[in-house]
């Protein structure tokens, strides 16, 4: 009897010391978990645990949930938060082809999409920590390729047919400044820095048509994105010039002009920094990210109203006809217009707040 009380006791306590791993995951982007009280990982937490433990998931713009994880639960426990799910489409829009073009989350940043050329974009993946730069060799298909790799952050790619390159904005893993890089667009791992400017964010870039050079903004870390200029670079030589103030500038189609924004006005530039003029200036709404329609005559850029809706819309190059093209209470933002006349943009619609995919539709005048 001794030896079986001993036997039984020894058990217990070995049983009580042992711990069990367990998973629990969030597919909601920004998500955050808590493990009894202390930060265990954002969208996924691997911990062990003896007999329970007490998880909290949370996430912004969605109902926090807190479960009981057992020694008897399965390994991977999946947590669903309940948020905002947007339509694919809402009262005011009226597209042609409105296509959903990934279906990973968390894709943003498209360019490309030419006829019979690729298209690039970031991509943060199911963790959300980082950001790469991916390739659909077919808008339509769902085989992408990743093109850089790394606890890095990579995005706004672009594209150059002339020089066969993309080029990048690219933040080091611990660093807060960010440079632009260059890489073969169609294989190969090999990149180029194109800027090393120390405690600056270097972003936004943009190929002219002849490959030759390449536009980007520059600011301050310190300071942030509303202290930003426009810089030039010349790939053939190394020169490098200022613009002048302004962000995410983009080159004409024709090579003889840049648009860009400006604390939330839309402008255009010759590529020497001269005859600057503001095409879009309003109280009601901040514009950003513009981009040339593929025979120059319109821009096309997202912008933030003051209810903090964002959206897509379309202006002639001198100032008229402003268009609205979204009113989904979803986030539209990161316009890109193909020479097919495709307008591909990022949005969180037919999904759940912040799990934003690339979409795509026809414009019509």
């Amino acid at each position: 009897m001794g030896l079986v009380l001993t036997t039984l006791i020894a058990f217990t306590l070995f049983s009580c010391k042992v711990r069990k791993t367990v998973v629990v995951k969030c597919p909601t982007a920004g998500a955050s978990i808590e493990v009894d009280g202390e930060q265990a990982g954002s969208q996924q937490a691997t911990f062990r645990i003896k007999r329970w433990a007490n998880v909290t998931v949370s996430a912004p713009n969605y109902v926090s949930k807190t479960i009981t994880v057992e020694r008897g639960s399965d390994d991977v426990t999946e947590v669903c938060l309940e948020g905002d799910y947007f339509d694919i489409t809402s009262n005011g829009e009226s597209f042609i082809a409105l296509t959903k073009i990934t279906e990973n989350a968390r894709c943003y940043n498209p360019f490309g999409g030419n006829s019979k050329e690729p298209l690039f974009f970031s991509y943060s993946g199911d963790q959300g920590t980082y950001s790469n730069i991916c390739r659909k060799d077919n808008p339509l298909s769902n085989a992408m390729t990743q093109m850089t790799e790394g606890k890095n952050n990579c995005g706004s790619p672009t594209y150059s047919k002339a020089n066969g390159k993309i080029a990048f904005w690219g933040r080091l893993e611990g660093s807060t400044h960010a440079d632009i890089y260059m890489m073969n667009a169609s294989h190969g791992k090999a990149i180029t820095q194109v800027t090393n400017t120390p405690n600056h964010v270097e972003a936004h870039p943009d190929f002219s048509p002849d490959g030759k050079l390449i536009v980007y903004s520059r600011y301050l870390a310190s300071e942030g994105a509303d202290h930003s200029q426009i810089w030039i670079k010349n790939l053939e030589n190394g020169e490098n010039s200022m613009l002048g103030s302004g962000r995410t500038p983009s080159f004409s189609h024709n090579g003889k002009k840049i648009v860009y924004a400006e604390n939330g006005v839309i402008g255009i530039m010759d590529i020497d920094g001269d005859h600057r003029s503001h095409i879009v200036s309003s109280s009601s709404f901040k514009a950003w990210c513009p981009r040339f329609s593929p025979d120059d005559r319109h821009i096309v850029f997202h912008a933030q109203d003051t209810s903090d809706n964002w959206d897509i819309y379309v202006i002639d190059i001198d100032g008229n006809n402003l268009v609205r093209l979204t009113f989904n209470k979803s986030t539209d933002n990161d316009p890109y217009w193909a020479d097919d006349g495709n307008i591909y943009f990022r949005s969180d619609r037919g999904d759940y707040k912040n799990n934003y995919n690339i979409w795509r539709f026809k414009y019509q005048e």
